[in-house]
């Protein structure tokens, strides 16, 4: 192989480094007149990438025995015979409901129930946060002073 500053080689030469093209009068040899080297020699070893020589495959089971498999079959049946049966109870009681006018009455009450929110809880909800906003003082929220507490009272 050539080596720079080698005096047989062309590396010095203002044309650059020779070229690994083998020259045209030896094609065994390259421009600087040294054999050429095959190109798996030119690899080394440790660089090569390995193949496996057969393919990788996942550690192989042993078959499943006899009874585990009746188990996971008696498993799954069961399982899907429960989520059969929950749907069956959903469909009833869906068609009860429909029939005894049950959603009826639900949706009365849901509708009785967020009137009464919107009647108390709302306005107590707005008298608690003026109450809040009244006892600030200079931005920052107090309780209320022990001044103003027995003025309240009407006994300061």
């Amino acid at each position: 192989m050539c080596v720079p500053f080698d005096p047989t080689c062309h590396f010095a030469s203002p044309r650059g480094p020779p070229s690994t093209t083998p020259s045209p009068a030896h094609p065994q040899r390259n421009l600087c007149g040294q054999r050429r080297q095959p190109q798996a020699a030119r690899i080394a070893a440790s660089q090569r990438p390995r193949r496996p020589s057969r393919p990788v495959r996942a550690p192989s089971r042993p078959p499943m025995a006899r009874s585990a498999q009746l188990s996971t079959l008696v498993f799954f049946t069961g399982y899907l015979s429960h989520k059969f049966a929950v749907f069956n109870r959903l469909a009833d009681f869906a068609v009860f409901v429909w029939r005894t006018g049950v959603l009826v009455r639900f949706l009365q009450a849901s509708a009785l129930l967020t009137a009464l929110l919107l009647v108390i809880a709302l306005p107590v909800a707005r008298i608690a946060l003026a109450e809040l906003r009244r006892t600030e003082r200079d931005g920052v929220r107090r309780g209320v002073s022990a001044r103003d507490q027995l003025r309240r009272r009407g006994s300061f």
